[in-house]
C-alpha cells in the first residue's frame, strides 16, 4: 500500500511540474489576416442566404375563385372571414391577386382564429380550377406547383364554422405587392 501511495504522490508532483512549465498564450503576438476572414464570410454564408417576404392578405384583398360548394361566407369590415361549412368536404376558395407570380410563393399559411386546424384542409388550384395539391389537418402548405387559387376545405364530419383573419404568403426574393382586389362571396 505504501508503494501505491508513493506512485500517486509522484504522479501528482509530475503533473504539477508540467502545468507549471506551460506559458500563457500570448494573444497579442498572433496576427490575423482580416481579408481572409472577410473572404470566408462571403463564400461561406453569402451563398446560402435567401431573402423571404411574408405578406398577409385579408379577405377584402382577395377575389372569388369560383370554386367550392356547401359554404356560406361572411367578410367583416376588418377583412376577417367566417366560413360556415354545411358538411364534410365543403369548400370555398379565393383567387390570387391578378398578376401575382405564384412561382415565388414558398409557403401558404391560413391564419385560423376560430375552428380546428385538425379538420381543415388547404388546396391549390390552377386557372382552370383543377386541383393541383392538398394538405389535410393543417393550415400551412408549401406549394409544389404554380397556382391561381387557394381552396379552404373542412374535413369535419358534419357542419363546421371557422374564422380566418387572413392568408399569409411567404415569397422568395423581392416582390412587388399591390392589394387592390375585393372578395365576393362564393
Amino acid at each position: 500500500m505504501r508503494r501505491n501511495f508513493k506512485k500517486s504522490i509522484a504522479g501528482a508532483l509530475a503533473g504539477l511540474m508540467v502545468l507549471g512549465s506551460l506559458q500563457p498564450l500570448n494573444v497579442q503576438a498572433m496576427e490575423i489576416d482580416s481579408s481572409m476572414i472577410e473572404e470566408m464570410e462571403i463564400s461561406s454564408w453569402g451563398a446560402d442566404e435567401v431573402t423571404t417576404t411574408d405578406v398577409t392578405y385579408n379577405f377584402i384583398d382577395l377575389a372569388d375563385a369560383g370554386i367550392g360548394w356547401g359554404t356560406t361566407t361572411t367578410v367583416s369590415d376588418g377583412g376577417e372571414i367566417t366560413i360556415e361549412y354545411s358538411g364534410q368536404y365543403a369548400e370555398t376558395g379565393v383567387a390570387l391577386p391578378e398578376g401575382l407570380d405564384s412561382s415565388k410563393i414558398k409557403k401558404i399559411a391560413v391564419n385560423l382564429t376560430e375552428g380546428s386546424s385538425g379538420t381543415f384542409a388547404v388546396k391549390i388550384y390552377d386557372s382552370n380550377k383543377t386541383e393541383l395539391s392538398a394538405v389535410y389537418g393543417t393550415t400551412e402548405m408549401e406549394p409544389s406547383a404554380e397556382f391561381a387559387a387557394i381552396g379552404l376545405m373542412s374535413t369535419a364530419e358534419g357542419a363546421a364554422t371557422v374564422k380566418i383573419s387572413g392568408i399569409t404568403l411567404t415569397y422568395e426574393g423581392e416582390v412587388e405587392i399591390t392589394k387592390t382586389f375585393t372578395f365576393a362571396e362564393l
